[in-house]
């Protein structure tokens, strides 16, 4: 039988979700061998690639986190149906779902463009989940109503194949509002509409806190602010139209401290969305646009545009804001994932062209402020080195390690310092003294040395030196 359409299901640290989204896409009505079930674990630290193949679906893994865009545009790869159908690990497909799609492709003309699908909440208890489902937060209906650009989110969506490729898939530059994006260069080379099938339902976990909610809706801000600074000349974003937005939620925060009921859970929740999301776009939007002008400005005036565009980073700060905010964040992100994970997204952060020299001065400047003298230790201002120096293709590796103790009722001291290329940089005194025994590193090239290791040293940093060494499991 002949493979006609392919179901895409990108999945990061999904391992609680994923093997429901499997089985609901393969529990289709649809004959086997008709479809295909991808997952493409994106580069997750859990059982994600592991529960989805024990589910039955073929999984494609991702050898480090590309997010949505890049796990998509590696589905689109791998698949061999004419037609691609996108849903989300967090999403439970209904039983005729892929059967109203595929119907819908077979008898399209090349009118269709995209099909889009019904989405509702599943296991909607909480109140940010029931706000959702109150607005129908993730419903293709809601955005197909928009005046300017009609579009369906990207839970429950279907494309071509071959057009996907022809505009090179989803921007993977774009944080969200990605699905827009690619809706916009489709129409843009090949025209057409975007048919919605309410029949095609797909039953998606809202976030069930307030907090989740919140980071969702100002990384959505965040996408947003990408959207519009990639569409300026279409879309042109002015002071006066961001004004507007934040006096809407102005609005809205009045409305809701006086209204109850349903009513009134829909009106906090707006305030929430809004909220979050303009701190997301405004976040990520001046700052941008500044970037873009500020070698002009410095050009003019210094003779030498190159100066000013030296100051700004990959986090589209200038270096000595984004080590403040690193130093500021840093414990907090650490505290919320394992020690292997988090350095390897410091790794893979983009990075300007601050030597470490500079980076240590800033470091320590920061460091000497009120607020911040508690941090000042061996491990963040290696920490800060590792993410800020740029090696220029050289090795740059963060080393732990702890003192060598004479006996077992000695407290055991902890040292990070960072090397380029196999020389310290910034070495304790131990180092020199060849009392020193390195317990785990992680290098830009090579990643880290040992699970063991690391979680050895996520407990010297949390604990600090305050752990005897006949109580510690020291790897060898």
């Amino acid at each position: 039988m002949n493979l006609k359409i392919s179901v895409v299901i990108p999945a990061f640290n999904a391992q609680t979700t994923v093997a429901e989204a499997v089985r609901s896409v393969l529990n289709q009505s649809l004959p086997a061998g008709t479809f295909e079930c991808i997952v493409v674990d994106d580069g997750s630290s859990d059982r994600t690639g592991e529960i989805a193949e024990g589910a039955g679906a073929v999984v494609l893994r991702l050898p480090r986190n590309l997010g949505v865009c890049g796990a998509r545009n590696a589905g689109i790869h791998r698949a061999r149906g004419k037609w691609i159908a996108f849903t989300d690990a967090d999403c439970v497909t209904s039983r005729r779902w892929l059967a109203s799609i595929l119907a819908e492709a077979e008898s399209a003309d090349d009118s269709v463009l995209i099909i889009a699908g019904k989405v509702l909440g599943l296991e909607s208890q909480t109140p940010p989940a029931r706000f959702v489902d109150l607005i129908g937060g993730l419903d293709a209906e809601t955005y197909l109503r928009h005046k300017t650009l009609p579009w369906a989110p990207g839970g429950n969506v279907a494309y071509r194949r071959e057009q996907l490729l022809a505009v090179g898939g989803f921007d993977q530059e774009l944080k969200n509002y990605e699905t827009p994006d690619l809706q916009l260069r489709l129409s843009n080379r090949f025209g057409g509409r975007i048919v919605y099938l309410p029949a095609a339902v797909v039953l998606h976990r809202h976030r069930s806190t307030w907090r989740g909610f919140w980071k969702q809706q100002r990384n959505y801000g965040m996408g947003y602010a990408q959207f519009i600074l990639k569409h300026s000349d279409r879309w042109p974003w002015s002071t006066m139209r961001e004004l507007s937005a934040w006096k809407r939620i102005v609005v809205l925060a009045a409305q809701a401290c006086v209204t109850r009921g349903d009513k009134g859970l829909a009106r906090r929740g707006l305030f929430v969305k809004l909220l979050a999301q303009r701190i997301g776009f405004v976040s990520e939007f001046f700052p941008a646009k500044c970037n873009r002008w500020l070698p002009f400005f410095a050009g003019r005036k210094t003779g030498a545009k190159t100066r000013a565009s030296k100051t700004m980073r990959g986090s589209r700060l200038p270096l000595w804001l984004a080590v403040g905010h690193f130093i500021l964040r840093a414990p907090r992100r650490m505290a919320r994932t394992d020690l292997q994970l988090f350095l390897a997204r410091v790794a893979a952060q983009p990075r300007g062209d601050g030597d470490l020299t500079r980076v240590a001065r800033i470091t320590r400047r920061w460091l000497r402020q009120p607020g911040f003298r508690a941090r000042d230790t061996c491990y963040m201002r290696s920490l800060v080195l590792f993410r800020f120096a740029n090696p220029q293709d050289r090795d740059l590796c963060l080393h732990f390690g702890v003192d060598e103790v004479a006996s077992p009722d000695e407290r055991l001291h902890g040292h990070a310092w960072v090397s380029l290329d196999g020389v310290a940089w910034n070495p304790p005194k131990s180092f020199a003294e060849n009392r020193l025994r390195e317990i785990y590193r992680f290098s830009t090239v090579n990643g880290g040395s040992s699970a063991s290791g690391a979680e050895f040293v996520a407990a010297i940093i949390r604990n600090g030196d305050a752990v005897p060494a006949s109580g510690s499991p020291v790897p060898a």
